[in-house]
């Protein structure tokens, strides 16, 4: 683990952004479990890893909805989807703490995520009055 955090840190937006240099990669890629699995996949096409972690942090960086990313990065989705999967598995907050000595930048996007929740409305009941058939 590194003892001084990046110079540029997500939770800062006034820096500018940039993607994780080849020594950040190296540091980073070991916490990933799509780096541990060996032997051939099925399913989806890989898609670049280091890409997806870029475009997340390109994200929560910008604090832009998924659909703002920029093409250098793999489709949204994709992006999104590690997202949820690492957040949720903790594997999220162990790259931020490596990468910024803290993982800030993943409860601030929680504390987000949780203020957008729209509650949900009654479902309404409707009647309708069929024609009987003769």
């Amino acid at each position: 683990m590194s003892s001084n955090p990046l110079p540029l840190s997500p939770t800062l937006p006034e820096q500018p952004f940039r993607e994780l240099t080849e020594d950040e990669w190296l540091r980073v890629a070991p916490l990933l479990p799509e780096m541990k699995t060996s032997g051939p996949r099925r399913g989806r096409p890989h898609a670049d890893i280091r890409q997806v972690v870029n475009g997340i942090f390109w994200v929560l960086h910008h604090r832009k909805p998924w659909s703002a990313m920029p093409n250098t990065y793999p489709v949204h989705q994709t992006c999104h989807r590690h997202f949820q999967r690492w957040h949720e598995n903790g594997v999220l907050s162990v790259i931020a703490t490596e990468l910024f000595g803290s993982d800030a930048i993943c409860a601030d996007y929680g504390s987000r995520s949780r203020r957008m929740v729209v509650q949900p409305r009654p479902l309404q009941t409707l009647t309708v009055d069929w024609p009987v058939r003769r």
